[in-house]
């Protein structure tokens, strides 16, 4: 064969790779075209969806965004008010039109200078003012070094709003609350009055708030109940004052007394739980004994949470779940429901005779068998401890295994304190309750001071009922005497706990 032959053929051999090449060049083409044409449609699937994400990620940074939301936005904002406040203080003297009529709602007018109170032509909820009765609380000693030298004041008068002593109606009162100067110290002393700071309600009224309020009553509901009962008009948003003044003053030593309480008991049950607060997610704590209930709003699940508020139930027994954030505390029982509902979860998922479903049906006999047992010797727990571990063995690689080994040290600690469960159903009513509650009020819960108002009021309410105490009565007994505690009319508990050695 001749050169030209060899050619040739070599040129037929790159003639046919270029159309191979060719070929992949269109089809890799149309890939591309096609795979745009996706981008194209997934683009337009989506893009609604991302903007209504991102509106509702920006939707409390606006300039329309209520001051309680706490957004950077408003932070700004109020610091620009205040900047252009100190402007013009500083350089426009509207001292002679703060009354004057014609000026009083000109926009241009300085903020400084408007008189407090609704603008002209708002209704607004309001009372009568007209004083049924009126008394006088004289002070004639200093309340600091308690000498009698003292210079009597010009007194101080208030206005309350309170049942009468019927409880038919709402009356208003004047209280003059006399004052007096110490010759000696110059401390100045203001005798004591019914009424609190943050509300004009008096004692029987602010029960009535904290009553109706434990029923799962909105401030809404609240105000409309004293509007329709009694003929007093009165604003949700007063209501709210109420509440936050009774929580903040009335029962704040009453919130201490109760977790007191709790952690001189034998053993404590612990919760939490995940309080949904306008698509925001905060949690409540509870540390619950059948006669007492402490609960606290918190805007995370943190292990520091126990340890910080709970910390002297450290070295306490306490009952809870499987949440990793009780790994701080040193006696713990697990919660045997918890394990049984995964067990039996898993048995479910997996056919009847199977291994998941012969190996919960075990746990099943062993809880039955052993949850109404008193206290036990040591040796009978480790035993049972191995019977649960080769339970776990039996298993195989299924994720229960893991499940059971963590658990098994702490789901026989009931057998060694005298009365403690096997778990922990006595504080899911608590936590039912308390979920029920807040969603009448997440709105309020937004809030440190909200979430602590809501903490207060739920643990005095829960443990009235527990105790068989009407909370308008107690809220009364705390006007009358401010150191009354709600566990007095009961023995202490005891701190001795009964311990196998």
């Amino acid at each position: 064969m001749g050169d030209s032959a060899l050619l040739r053929k070599e040129l037929r051999k790159i003639y046919h790779k270029i159309d191979l090449l060719e070929k992949e060049n269109v089809e890799l083409r149309s890939q591309v075209i096609q795979l745009k044409e996706e981008k194209a449609t997934i683009t337009d699937r989506y893009e609604s969806e991302i903007e209504y994400l991102v509106r509702r990620l920006n939707y409390y940074e606006n300039e329309h965004a209520p001051s309680s939301t706490g957004s950077m936005y408003n932070a700004e904002r109020k610091k620009f008010q205040k900047e252009e406040a100190l402007l013009d203080s500083e350089g426009t003297d509207n001292t002679a039109n703060k009354d004057n009529p014609s000026t009083k709602n000109d926009p241009n007018m300085d903020l400084n200078s408007r008189k407090a109170g609704p603008p002209q032509g708002h209704r607004g909820i309001s009372h009568h003012n007209r004083s049924e009765y009126t008394k006088r609380y004289d002070v004639h000693r200093c309340a600091d070094c308690r000498d009698k030298h003292v210079t009597i004041l010009r007194p101080v008068i208030r206005q309350m709003y309170d049942f009468d002593g019927d409880r038919i109606s709402v009356v208003a009162g004047t209280l003059v609350m006399g004052r007096c100067k110490c010759d000696k110290c110059g401390h100045i002393t203001e005798a004591d009055s019914p009424l609190i700071p943050g509300t004009a309600l008096g004692p029987k009224a602010r029960g009535f708030v904290v009553e109706y309020f434990g029923t799962r009553a909105t401030d809404e509901t609240i105000s409309v109940y004293f509007g329709d009962m009694y003929n007093f008009d009165v604003s949700p948003n007063a209501i709210w004052n109420a509440r936050k003044a009774i929580a903040t003053h009335t029962l704040e030593k009453t919130y201490q007394d109760i977790l007191e309480y709790i952690i001189l008991a034998l053993y404590v049950h612990l919760d939490e739980t995940v309080l949904k607060i306008y698509g925001k997610r905060g949690y409540a704590w509870l540390a619950s004994i059948p006669d007492a209930t402490y609960v606290l709003v918190a805007a995370s699940r943190a292990s520091a949470i126990p340890e910080i508020h709970f910390g002297a139930l450290l070295d306490k027994p306490v009952i809870v779940d499987g949440y990793a954030g009780y790994n701080g505390f040193r006696i713990v029982q697990r919660c045997w429901v918890h394990i049984l509902r995964m067990a039996e979860k898993a048995a479910i998922k997996a056919k009847r005779g199977s291994i998941p479903y012969i190996q919960y049906r075990r746990l099943l006999c062993m809880y039955r068998r052993i949850k109404d047992m008193d206290i036990s010797p040591p040796e009978y727990c480790l035993s049972l401890q191995r019977q649960l571990c080769s339970i776990a063995d039996a298993y195989g690689d299924h994720a229960m295994a893991t499940t059971l080994h963590n658990a098994s040290p702490n789901l026989f600690t009931f057998l060694r304190y005298k009365g403690m469960p096997p778990h922990n159903n006595h504080i899911e009513l608590d936590v039912r309750d308390t979920i029920v509650l807040q969603r009448n009020v997440r709105h309020k819960l937004m809030t440190s001071t909200g979430m602590h108002v809501f903490s207060v009021l739920v643990s005095y309410t829960r443990t009235c009922k527990k105790r068989g105490i009407v909370p308008w009565k107690g809220i009364a007994e705390l006007a009358k005497n401010p150191d009354w505690n709600i566990f007095e009319e009961s023995a202490a508990v005891s701190s001795d706990i009964a311990v196998v050695a």
